[in-house]
């Protein structure tokens, strides 16, 4: 013992040589006398930067982080590569939105009266929507629509769109008011949209927004057309907040008259050119003239304008918008979230069978702490399966889909956003454009074959003025959805736009899904196995293993 003391008191001792045991694992289990103390210094002074996850994956090998590249001519590797087959059961990866994507490098020290809006406006948008400051999508449009632009407003959800075209209308609407004399049922402006709820929640904006300016605000939806028509409405409106079907109904019968309508705003624009609405809507628009550039007469224009607002921009707009607006006066405004995942979500590779249980077990303790969610379904049988299921475990909720009357779905939306109820089960119908800022989770429970849908589901969290910490669970379990996720992998590995696909127009089948119905093994009605690769991720530990069947 002496002999070692002795040795040691021979040296020249150096303190920073105590907390090398700190970084032994990082330097291969090297000895002390291996590593000299230039080297040591510089490991002290440049400590090895932690790696930045974008995707994580329960097979570590095909994580993927931030800088991270692929070879131009190496095919990507991906995590949901073998999902066809039954054994990938289990399986799952999460991606996590890198945060230079949420940046969009506008200036942070514009105010909406530099963007040329009235004082009045800024005042009410600060007392009842406490919103001080523009988003980028408002600094880029305002400016565009108040300057009599045809313009495309195509942005991500959740980031401001509707103030973006609400706030320049206003003050359109101020202006011409002074400038032209109108009888009673002769509107300014028009807002349409694709749904009802849409509707009402864009009413009550435009009427919070307008408080004590003299502007007149007016929702016309579907439903009680025949006593609308015995016993019209009549009053001095300004702008009309509609559906298109109860709009175009009352238009035909001389209710509304759309000589003096200078702009018209088509929100969800890429739903209502979906064939639904597409020659209703064009039929429509052909009544209204619009006008490549602004003409004024008396400092009231002659044309009308156009806005379309979406988060997905409908194809071949040339030949949609022939004989009504020339396409190539569109303006078109957008950032660079479009397309992109901006919110933190994991993709469940699932059996069909194992999807009610994994449903359960994800989400009865967060109902419990009243957590708000959207539950997605892509048709209303399966949204009214879902939401017995949950009432037969004592999950509270509300169910809200496109089969249900005009009558049934008054009101239902309004429950989940005043927190009567924290679990909506919904479809599509509840995805185009609810501002629904109080969600904190979306659960696809059947995954959407449609980029479009996806993007708007996804769309329901993450907006402005939600919570921090949403998140959205995609269960997939078909060979199509299996398709769409390797898609949207792929576009995430890549660090591209997501592809807009739609499997549910396509009369082919995709050659990934060709080569999954060959095998013998493939997404038949199989025995259920242990759900126990789900719950080995820290975020899903409320699912525990589900007993083999």
């Amino acid at each position: 013992m002496l002999p070692r003391l002795c040795n040691i008191c021979q040296r020249n001792f150096n303190p920073s040589r105590v907390i090398l045991r700190k970084y032994s694992a990082q330097l291969s289990h090297s000895s002390v006398e291996e590593i000299s103390e230039e080297e040591f210094e510089r490991k002290l002074k440049n400590p090895e930067k932690k790696k930045v996850p974008i995707i994580t994956c329960k097979r570590s090998e095909f994580n993927f982080y931030k800088g991270q590249t692929y070879p131009k001519f190496q095919e990507i590797p991906l995590a949901s590569k073998g999902w066809m087959h039954k054994e990938a059961r289990g399986d799952y990866f999460t991606i996590h939105p890198p945060e230079e994507n949420i940046e969009d490098g506008m200036p942070n020290d514009v105010t909406f009266h530099d963007l040329g809006i009235h004082q009045d406006l800024i005042d009410n948008l600060k007392n009842h929507f406490r919103i001080e400051t523009p988003t980028t999508i408002q600094q880029k449009g305002i400016p565009k629509i108040l300057n009599y632009q045809n313009t495309k407003l195509a942005a991500e959800t959740g980031c401001g769109k509707t103030l973006a075209y609400l706030l320049p209308l206003v003050s359109q609407v101020l202006n011409w008011k002074m400038a032209v004399n109108r009888k009673f049922n002769h509107p300014l402006a028009l807002i349409i949209t694709p749904s009802r709820e849409l509707a009402i929640q864009i009413g009550k904006e435009a009427n919070k927004l307008t408080r004590n300016l003299n502007v007149r605000t007016k929702v016309v939806v579907g439903g009680g057309i025949r006593k609308k028509v015995n016993n019209p409405s009549v009053s001095d409106v300004d702008i009309i907040v509609a559906t298109l079907g109860g709009l175009s109904k009352l238009t035909t019968l001389g209710i509304y008259n759309m000589n003096f309508v200078r702009h018209v705003i088509l929100d969800e624009a890429d739903s209502l050119f979906d064939e639904t609405f597409y020659d209703k809507l064009r039929h429509f628009l052909r009544k209204i003239s619009f006008g490549p550039l602004a003409q004024f007469k008396n400092n009231f224009p002659k044309f009308a304008q156009l806005t379309l607002v979406s988060a997905t921009m409908p194809q071949h707009l040339e030949e949609i918008l022939q004989d009504i607006v020339d396409p190539s006066s569109l303006e078109e405004v957008t950032t660079n979230k479009l397309h992109r995942i901006y919110v933190p979500q994991k993709f469940l590779r699932l059996g069909p069978q194992q999807k009610p249980m994994a449903l359960l077990k994800l989400i009865k303790k967060k109902a419990a702490n009243k957590c708000p969610i959207i539950i997605f379904s892509n048709d209303s049988v399966t949204c009214d399966y879902v939401s017995m299921l949950l009432h037969e475990f004592n999950v509270r909720n509300i169910h809200l889909n496109g089969q249900m009357s005009i009558f049934r779905r008054k009101g239902k939306f309004e429950e989940f956003q005043t927190g009567r109820y924290n679990v909506l089960c919904t479809t599509d119908a509840g995805s185009r454009g609810l501002d629904t800022i109080i969600a904190r989770d979306v659960i696809n429970y059947d995954f959407p074959l449609q980029t479009v849908e996806y993007i708007h589901r996804c769309g329901r969290t993450a907006r402005v003025g939600s919570p921090k910490d949403c998140r959205v669970v995609n269960f997939v379990a078909h060979p199509l959805e299996i398709i769409l996720t390797q898609k949207i992998e792929k576009a995430t590995r890549s660090m591209k736009p997501l592809p807009m696909l739609d499997y549910l127009k396509r009369n082919w089948v995709p050659e990934e899904e060709e080569e999954a119905r060959s095998r013998p093994d493939n997404l038949s009605d199989y025995s259920e196995k242990d759900l126990k690769s789900i719950i080995e991720e820290p975020d899903i530990q409320e699912m525990v293993e589900v007993n083999e069947k």
